[in-house]
């Protein structure tokens, strides 16, 4: 977990006489350590997301300098900051209009400031921060997870995360095989990916993995700004093809800590929908009468409502190889059409007389009126649910 350049750097001005000469637009940037670099060459081994000090050491004039900056900027360093003295006694206009161009914030210092100290402030801070998420974190899952007390909501606001704020939940699955090397590198960059989209809206974000899935908790979002970040994450893990292996499950903004453990779970609900519907992205406010089957807890009451209605129809199926389980769903999705549901599924019309009139003989009914089809609407979700 990182930390804004614009926290960063809050206090640097008073604290070390820092200033923000180019880049102010890129203040959101997230940075996870520090490094004093002295040579170009060096750029390649970053890992990316660092701030990054130098001197000049090398300094071989105004193109030199240019260069440097532009290489520290392909290796995706957050922000640099120039020790202005002898070998660097002032920014040349094309490495500030460089950073301008791409939002990359840079700093000067003054010689007699001690870069050593700066970044082991830095690495301190970052190091703090880490520590506090990791924890927050760990506090949210005692809450979600129904073991959570009073001392543990009294952490949280002690940390920053108000009873009566707004939590969102966005649950995240990937295809790909859980516990291989793959798996884990896929994690990591929808994490970070994440974590980046997320603390250009807002500073309190978390994120944590629970067995296969990763949970993202937006918070003190307003309904447009969730929206703002899904579809930026969208569209990130589309550009690095990571897209067509993710499911994703947008829960509900909902207020108050209290609240947020059946929020959690409609994001999971909605998630493992979104999996069997394979949809790559699903909002739980659009769900319209899922949601209340997403209310009922009683499990064991789903399954009975299923095994009454078009259960039956499937063990029907199972025994008799037909398929009127399926006929029956596109029925309804047809809204009763016969013509609708001969096209659709490329049989004649007499056949679907003929289903239907099986269909009721397997569920002992007389006719479908609007009740009888509701039941089996209903039914059909459930399965969905619980299949």
């Amino acid at each position: 977990m990182a930390v804004t350049i614009r926290r960063l750097f809050r206090n640097a001005e008073k604290n070390y006489q820092a200033k923000l000469i180019a880049g102010e637009n890129g203040l959101n940037r997230l940075g996870e350590w520090t490094h004093i670099v002295e040579d170009a060459e060096v750029a390649c081994f970053l890992h990316g997301q660092e701030i990054v000090f130098t001197a000049g050491l090398l300094y071989k004039g105004d193109e030199w300098l240019l260069e440097f900056t532009k290489a520290l900027f392909d290796a995706n360093t957050s922000a640099f900051v120039i020790n202005c003295g002898p070998y660097i006694s002032q920014i040349p206009d094309s490495v500030i209009k460089f950073c301008d161009d791409n939002d990359f914030p840079l700093y000067t210092i003054p010689w007699k400031i001690r870069m050593v100290d700066m970044t082991r402030n830095f690495c301190q801070e970052i190091i703090e921060n880490s520590n506090n998420e990791t924890k927050a974190a760990s506090l949210f899952k005692d809450i979600l997870f129904g073991v959570g007390n009073e001392e543990t909501l009294w952490n949280l606001e002690r940390m920053g995360y108000a009873q009566d704020y707004s939590y969102n939940f966005i649950c995240v699955s990937l295809e790909t095989e859980y516990g291989t090397n793959q798996f884990q590198d896929e994690v990591d960059f929808i994490k970070r990916t994440a974590e980046k989209l997320a603390k250009k809206i807002h500073e309190k974000y978390l994120s944590f993995r629970y067995q296969e899935k990763i949970y993202l908790t937006l918070v003190g979002y307003e309904d447009d700004e969730i929206m703002q970040f899904v579809d930026k994450f969208f569209k990130e893990l589309s550009k690095f093809k990571v897209l067509q292996k993710v499911h994703i499950g947008v829960g509900e903004n909902l207020e108050g800590l209290l609240q947020q453990k059946q929020n959690f779970d409609n994001a999971v609900r909605t998630n493992e929908l979104a999996i069997k519907r394979r949809e790559r992205i699903l909002y739980y406010d659009e769900l319209g009468v899922s949601k209340l089957l997403f209310a009922i807890g009683d499990e064991k009451l789903l399954v009975r409502y299923y095994n009454d209605t078009v259960g039956k129809l499937k063990t029907y199926d199972e025994e008799n190889d037909s398929n009127l389980f399926e006929f029956m769903k596109n029925y309804l999705e047809c809204e009763g059409s016969p013509q609708a549901v001969s096209e659709k599924m490329y049989i004649h019309r007499n056949t679907v007389n003929n289903y239907l009139r099986k269909v009721e003989k397997v569920l002992d009914i007389g006719h479908f009126g609007l009740e009888e089809k509701m039941k089996l609407y209903f039914g059909y979700l459930v399965a969905e649910l619980c299949d």
